[in-house]
């Protein structure tokens, strides 16, 4: 298959990245332990991906145009529930109960996909967990790893 000779498959090294929730609860109800009937996260997380060029003599780095970059693939984020005393990541329900019960439930991993950007209407690369659920009872926040898989 032949690829387009403007638009590349990767970046050039030297651009830097930014990640930017978009979207993301406030608040979440607790669901059951089955997958059915899961009460999801609402709003649904969504966090945008950004990149910058370097801009020479101090001055604030350049937004590349994602217009160029909308084949890029390999850029993977993944979501996991934290304890926001702790900043430990909370995999599994309390050992009381069961302890093999996941405490986030859903897909939490992500890969990038361009959309239109419903404010400015312009070019933008997203990460969204649209099913994420929270089995868990108690405070916690959502940490997210950006990774780039790629030769």
């Amino acid at each position: 298959m032949l690829s387009h000779p403007t638009i590349p498959k990767q970046l050039p090294e030297c651009l830097l990245h930014e990640l930017v929730i978009r979207q993301m609860p406030v608040e979440a109800r607790t669901s059951s332990k089955r997958n059915q009937g899961a009460r999801v996260l609402d709003p649904l997380p969504a966090i945008e991906l950004r990149f910058f060029e370097p801009v020479e003599g101090g001055g604030p780095d350049r937004r590349v145009d994602v217009a160029l970059h909308q084949r890029l693939t390999g850029y993977m984020l993944q979501a996991a529930l934290v304890n926001t005393e702790t900043d430990e990541e909370v995999e599994f329900l309390a050992a009381g109960l069961d302890g093999k019960t996941r405490a986030l439930c859903g897909v939490f991993l992500s890969s990038l996909f361009p959309v239109t950007d419903p404010d400015s209407g312009t070019p933008t690369l997203f990460f969204a967990f649209p099913d994420l659920a929270v089995r868990a009872t108690g405070e916690f926040r959502l940490r997210f790893t950006l990774s780039i898989m790629g030769p």
